[in-house]
């Protein structure tokens, strides 16, 4: 099977053939420095950095034209009756405000806006996390297997879809990190200089500010069906090395037995599997109960608002814990496949027991004993504080301000 880097380069490849015209004018036409393209996740969703700089400055700056592109019909939609500007992404209208745009700005790479009508406005790569699983360049398959004449094919195709990524890496005229851990690794991942550190945009969600709602309307809408005292969310990473893993079968997760001990604690469960997960579509088959709701990116496609309600996080290698060690509650990690992760997925940039401030579980039996045990007593506070001064620089609600004074000091916005 084609790795997914290879079919992106391959995709991204053709479709720049048949768009080298527009491409080519693109570079011609002026650059309006007060009309700001964003998107995120392929234009998939509306979630992440580049959705909260957007409300930000939507809200704050509205001398600034924000505009979002999005492939996603039901985004639009809900952008549109919300009063703000989105268009789909490869509409009239998307490609013209792409080429009259003095700044685009992403969370992942140029697939999240459209890239070819883009010229030679200023790009921003807010990012979307402080790495645990190497990535780019850095990123060199754990696979120690015999390898057969296809996979060294693929090898070479792999190597050369590198080198076209860290040309569009270094074509951003800057970065967003939220310390010297993951400036450093971004740097050595797509061979970048230009990294500030600024703080995630999407942390503010984590905080009281004046332009985010107060409370997650998907929690509101539990409330009115189940009383509650505590909301537990499972947040774990996608996984390249295995598409049919179950993370909850394959450990012993019984549904009858998870309620009942959910009853027992007064509490509910958010499931939200990464939207990167191969075979979601057959976890989500899953029938949500009373206390036990598996979310899909078209229930929710943002965690963020459920974060900042969330009493215990469990998650594995997601970067998420970094930004959940802002609030100073427990974490319980499920790394439950970690040794097969490392041998066959990819290697991490840490030791994993460094970075991990909390118990760690085998399986879902596991988890529950250590749910009871840190609601009972929380001995990792101090752990927990280490780690997040090694990965959080900024401990506000001003994330978004900064990396809005980063980008108009470089467009020289007065």
């Amino acid at each position: 099977m084609f790795d997914r880097m290879i079919m992106n380069q391959i995709k991204v490849s053709l479709y720049f053939i048949i768009t080298i015209p527009i491409t080519l004018f693109s570079k011609l036409v002026p650059k309006n420095k007060k009309i700001w393209v964003f998107g995120s996740w392929s234009g998939k969703t509306f979630a992440d950095n580049s959705k909260y700089l957007f409300l930000y400055t939507n809200k704050m700056h509205p001398e600034i034209k924000a505009i979002w592109l999005t492939k996603n019909e039901n985004v639009l939609d809900t952008l549109r009756k919300s009063g703000c500007h989105a268009y789909k992404t490869n509409s009239l209208m998307g490609f013209i405000y792409s080429m009259v745009a003095g700044c685009i700005i992403t969370s992942n790479g140029f697939e999240d806006i459209n890239r070819y009508s883009i010229g030679s406005a200023k790009k921003f790569n807010l990012w979307h996390g402080s790495p645990i699983k190497r990535i780019g360049l850095d990123a060199e398959s754990s696979d120690t297997s015999k390898k057969s004449n296809i996979k060294i094919l693929f090898k070479k195709l792999k190597k050369s879809g590198l080198y076209f990524l860290e040309q569009e890496h270094n074509s951003y005229d800057a970065y967003c990190a939220s310390s010297n851990a993951s400036k450093k690794n971004l740097m050595s991942a797509f061979n970048i200089k230009k990294v500030s550190i600024t703080g995630y945009p999407r942390n503010d969600a984590l905080f009281s500010t004046d332009w985010l709602p107060e409370k997650s309307g998907y929690l509101k809408a539990i409330k009115k069906k189940v009383h509650y005292k505590y909301v537990l969310t499972y947040l774990p990473t996608f996984r390249d090395y295995n598409s049919n893993i179950d993370l909850l079968s394959d450990y012993g997760f019984e549904e009858e037995k998870i309620q009942d001990e959910l009853e027992r604690l007064n509490a509910i469960l958010i499931i939200k599997y990464h939207h990167g997960h191969k075979n979601v579509n057959a976890k989500k088959s899953r029938k949500s109960n009373q206390r036990i709701y598996v979310l899909s990116d078209s229930d929710i496609s943002d965690v963020y608002p459920i974060l900042k309600e969330t009493d215990i996080l469990l998650t594995d290698l997601s970067s998420i814990l970094f930004d959940y060690l802002l609030l100073d509650r427990p974490i319980i990690f499920t790394p439950f496949d970690l040794k097969d992760y490392i041998k066959k997925d990819r290697k991490l940039y840490y030791d994993y027991g460094s970075i991990s401030p909390g118990p760690k579980a085998k399986n879902w039996d596991d988890t529950f004993d250590m749910v009871h045990k840190i609601l009972e007593k929380d001995t990792w506070s101090v752990q927990r504080e280490k780690i997040n001064n090694r990965f959080n620089r900024y401990k506000d609600n001003r994330n978004s301000e900064r990396v809005y004074k980063m980008i108009s000091d470089i467009l020289n916005i007065k």
